[in-house]
C-alpha cells in the first residue's frame, strides 16, 4: 500500500521547458573537499545534461564558481571529485541547447562523501 513506507519516490524529474538553469538548495560545506555523486535514473527526450557543483563564501552573495561533472547523456552514475569547496555549495543543472522543451531527466542525489581536511 503507497504511504506505509513500502513504496516511495525517490529522486526529482526535471524538464527542460524554457532552459533555464535548476538549482538545489544552498547548504554549508561538510570540509573544503569532498566526492559528489548523482544518479541519473531516466532520460527523456535524448537531453544533454550538465550538472556542476557550485560553491560561494557567505560574505559574497553572487559569486558562485562552479566545477562541471561530465556531459551526462545516458543513464547511471555520475561523479564528482572537488576541492577548495569554500562555505556553500549547491548543485546547478542545465539542458544543453537544442533539443524539445519536453526532454527530462530523472535524478537522485547521493549523499555527499566529505573528506576531512
Amino acid at each position: 500500500m503507497f504511504g506505509d513506507g513500502s513504496q516511495e519516490i525517490v529522486g526529482t524529474t526535471i524538464f527542460k521547458l524554457d532552459g533555464n538553469s535548476y538549482y538545489t538548495r544552498e547548504r554549508p560545506r561538510g570540509a573544503t573537499k569532498a566526492t559528489f555523486a548523482i544518479e541519473v535514473r531516466n532520460l527523456v527526450g535524448s537531453p544533454s545534461l550538465s550538472v556542476a557543483v557550485e560553491t560561494r563564501n557567505y560574505d559574497l552573495p553572487n559569486t558562485w564558481t562552479g566545477v562541471l561533472f561530465s556531459t551526462i547523456t545516458d543513464i547511471g552514475n555520475y561523479t564528482l571529485d572537488m576541492t577548495s569547496i569554500e562555505e556553500l555549495f549547491r548543485l546547478k543543472l542545465d539542458f544543453g541547447s537544442g533539443g524539445a522543451a519536453s526532454a527530462g531527466a530523472h535524478i537522485v542525489e547521493k549523499p555527499t562523501m566529505w573528506i576531512p581536511d
